[in-house]
């Protein structure tokens, strides 16, 4: 807690020491556009029953920590947070992923910025993809040691 007695994105303790988030702090966490996303995925955690550690905007995406996690319980918040990528922070309409200066967001054109700018149409980074580049740069040493072996 940053202590001004606010929710601040990037906590990991609840305003009352709590060692999750309720529904309302991850709420207050996110802009007010993904509030369904949010509460998907709050849901989905107390069925599981799991703890919602953290909830934040990263990368202009939706990320939704929890603990422990399940294989199975990853997924779907995957597929919640590969979602937020497609829909405004800020309103909940269809929106793009943008960049302002360094920062990523998702935005409608109503909410659009005027100094945005539209991201590459690349996929959103994720857990998967990052594991995709893990592999990838594991396989460019192998062969980089077989090039240098011949």
């Amino acid at each position: 807690m940053n202590g001004r007695g606010r929710w601040h994105p990037g906590d990991c303790l609840d305003p009352d020491g709590q060692d999750s988030y309720s529904l309302d702090d991850a709420l207050a966490s996110v802009g007010p556009g993904w509030a369904d996303l949010v509460r998907r995925s709050h849901a989905l955690a107390m069925i599981a029953g799991v703890r919602v550690i953290q909830v934040k905007e990263k990368f202009g995406g939706l990320r939704v920590y929890t603990e422990p996690s399940t294989r199975e319980l990853s997924d779907t918040l995957e597929e919640i947070e590969a979602e937020s990528f497609t829909v405004c922070e800020s309103c909940g309409a269809p929106g793009d992923r943008l960049r302002v200066r360094r920062w990523w967001m998702v935005r409608c054109p109503r909410c659009q910025l005027p100094e945005a700018e539209v991201a590459p149409a690349t996929p959103p980074p994720n857990r998967a993809a990052a594991e995709g580049i893990r592999d990838l740069a594991g396989q460019r040493a192998l062969d980089a040691d077989r090039i240098e072996d011949d």
